[in-house]
């Protein structure tokens, strides 16, 4: 039973998948990824390893290495909200976002009952008006 196999280095440019190579040692294969990936080129770099059955004609491919880039800016490449938001946000986005829900949510219920309390009163005193001017007219023309 022969099995051949070999292997193909990915790279991510974009939104989009290419193949860069095709060898037949892992070893060469994953030090040609592992140069991809320092490369400004690439996002990201995978190795499948295809396998090859010359007695039944089946393939079988896995992956052998998955690799992203990290995402590094500098101070100077953040704009526009994030940048206001200060060195909190950058630092932990995650945990800045819980803190700015919770302060909303805060806020909300506060600003219900108020608007809940000015509602009342403005309903209130026009049932008052109302009552007067029917009270007005029964008297006037009763």
């Amino acid at each position: 039973m022969a099995i051949v196999s070999s292997f193909e280095i990915l790279s991510l440019k974009g939104q989009k998948w290419e193949i860069e190579s095709i060898v037949n040692t892992k070893e060469e294969a994953l030090e040609r990824a592992q140069d991809c990936l320092r490369s400004k080129h690439f996002s990201a770099v995978k190795v499948l390893e295809e396998r090859y059955n010359e007695e039944t004609g089946e393939t079988q491919n896995f992956v052998v290495f998955n690799k992203k880039k990290a995402l590094v800016r500098e101070k100077s490449q953040y704009t526009g909200p994030e940048r206001r938001k200060g060195r909190e946000w950058r630092d932990n986005p995650k945990a800045f976002r819980k803190k700015a829900k919770k302060k909303k949510k805060q806020k909300r219920k506060s600003n219900f009952v108020g608007e809940f309390i000015r509602l009342v009163l403005i309903l209130g005193g026009i049932m008052i008006g109302l009552i007067g001017m029917v009270i007005y007219y029964l008297s006037a023309f009763g």
